[in-house]
């Protein structure tokens, strides 16, 4: 269960209540006429001027730690490659304004050096098309 917080056109603020599973709807619609949810992703790309280290497939963390406390000499050749980072625009309700933004996440920075989540610059627009949504993918 989570609470969400609306603000009516007179400004006054109510609160409701959602089941984990349940998605509210922004009333939008994506340029294939699909209505818009909570959670939908609506943009995917990768940045080639941000290039972000993605662990090799076959290593534990333990054998990662191990030779980074041990070797740290070539630590990130054998174990990492480079990568574009990726980005990926989703729609969540934000808190403050009351409303639905699209939010900005980074797919594939391990090491969280580009932060949580945030509010991207791009407003929701029947322009764009929905690509899956982030419970699902």
């Amino acid at each position: 269960m989570r609470e969400i917080k609306l603000k009516s056109n007179s400004g006054r603020i109510e609160i409701i209540t959602l089941d984990d599973d349940q998605r509210m709807s922004t009333g939008l619609f994506d340029k294939k006429g699909v209505e818009i949810f909570e959670g939908d992703i609506l943009n995917e790309w990768e940045d080639e001027g941000t290039i972000v280290h993605v662990a090799k497939e076959g290593f534990t963390d333990e054998e990662r730690s191990i030779y980074f406390n041990e070797i740290e000499e070539g630590y990130l050749e054998k174990f990492y490659d480079d990568a574009p980072l990726k980005i990926q625009e989703y729609v969540k309700w934000n808190e403050e304004t009351c409303g639905f933004e699209l939010y900005e996440r980074f797919l594939n920075d391990e090491d969280g050096d580009y932060g949580t989540d945030w509010s991207g610059d791009t407003d929701i627009s029947s322009e764009l098309e929905i690509i899956g949504n982030i419970y699902e993918n």
